[in-house]
């Protein structure tokens, strides 16, 4: 627990980081100074040397300062404090599935193209992840960690304030500050549903966890809005599936298990030749449920997705995927860098890659 915790609020610990923390605020100690010694703290204030180091200690572990090794502890400067080597870290939790290590391969060759120095990393455990981050000589790269661990790693980049060096890539977090750059899904909303004309599907279903959330939003407005091909021909019978997900819903999967159950029981699949899911785990899930209730794919319904073909790839139903281009997502990524390296700080956070995609369906793994 933090020494500045409010279960210990007449600490003289305590104390003195709120003191120190208050001059670090009203800008007593000014940005890229360094901040007094434990020892002239602990005369200065009247507390012992342990103290005095355990203040300055919390002021760091809080982002508020940072120990420099050999040097000192410094009051960071995040509005122009990059840093002075052009280097990257590109972070996974694994390379092991194609699009990890097209990843891997487009980040290496596209930034060492460009004179950067790259260091691809295997991390899975979340701590670690900070411990890299929190190496403020380096730019990092994110990608693939899903939405649950990404959301405990923002909290950990916003703590340590390390907002302007990390770039994710394939998920949103631009509204904590941090560069994300992610498929116009719109685009590949539209994409799917052009792949479907032709193949003269035309009882298209989407479904959506919650209308509540923009990037939902975005993708019922692209499907409702793709109306009719060029000679103005085709027809189109949509069917909206909105589960309704919540936060307190728990687990989306068991959410979206039950919810095609009921679906199926009253009838609406069968009014349907083709259905949407954007996010790939709910598509492994739909896929996995039509398995179980005799649905061929795509006889019956084909089934398309939205991003990650190697999630889907084991799965035995094919499942077509509009999977975007991983060049396309690092080259913005690289031109974001490059400019934050030159210190500029007021650039736009969410970058839309091109539609630059490839369309592949999922082969099944042969048994083993």
């Amino acid at each position: 627990m933090p020494l500045m915790s409010k279960a210990f609020p007449n600490t003289k610990t305590n104390r003195l980081y709120l003191l120190l923390k208050k001059k670090i605020e009203d800008g007593v100690y000014a940005a890229g100074t360094q901040l007094p010694s434990c020892r002239r703290l602990s005369e200065e204030f009247d507390v012992s040397y342990v103290t005095a180091c355990l203040a300055l200690k919390t002021l760091v572990d809080q982002g508020l300062a940072r120990n420099r090794r050999g040097r000192g502890i410094f009051v960071p400067d995040y509005t122009t404090e990059m840093p002075a080597a052009r280097q990257v870290k590109l972070i996974c939790t694994s390379f092991d599935t194609p699009s990890a290590a097209a990843f891997r391969k487009e980040g290496m060759e596209v930034f060492e193209k460009a004179g950067w120095q790259v260091r691809p990393l295997e991390i899975r455990d979340r701590e670690a992840v900070g411990d890299e981050i929190g190496d403020f000589s380096s730019f990092v790269i994110l990608y693939g960690f899903g939405f649950a661990c990404y959301r405990k790693i923002v909290a950990e980049i916003e703590r340590i304030r390390a907002q302007q060096r990390v770039v994710v890539i394939g998920e949103r977090c631009e509204r904590h500050g941090i560069a994300s750059v992610i498929a116009d899904e719109p685009q590949q909303i539209r994409l799917a549903m052009e792949l479907l004309r032709r193949s003269g599907r035309r009882r298209v279903g989407l479904l959506c966890g919650n209308l509540g959330n923009s990037v939902e939003q975005e993708r019922v407005a692209a499907w409702r809005n793709f109306h009719r091909s060029a000679d103005g021909e085709t027809v189109w019978q949509r069917y909206f599936f909105e589960m309704g997900i919540t936060d307190a819903d728990g687990d989306d999967r068991i959410f979206t298990a039950e919810y095609l159950k009921r679906t199926h029981a009253d009838g609406r699949l069968k009014a349907i030749d083709a259905l949407i899911v954007p996010d790939p785990p709910l598509a492994r899930v739909t896929a996995g449920f039509f398995r179980d209730h005799n649905i061929r794919i795509p006889e019956d319904i084909a089934l398309v997705s939205i991003g990650d073909a190697d999630f889907l790839s084991f799965l035995s139903p094919r499942i077509t995927v509009v999977d975007p281009d991983m060049r396309a997502h690092i080259q913005a990524a690289l031109e974001f860098l490059e400019e934050r390296h030159n210190r500029h700080n007021r650039l736009p956070l969410l970058h839309l890659c091109e539609p630059y995609l490839k369309i592949r369906e999922s082969v099944p793994a042969e048994p083993q």
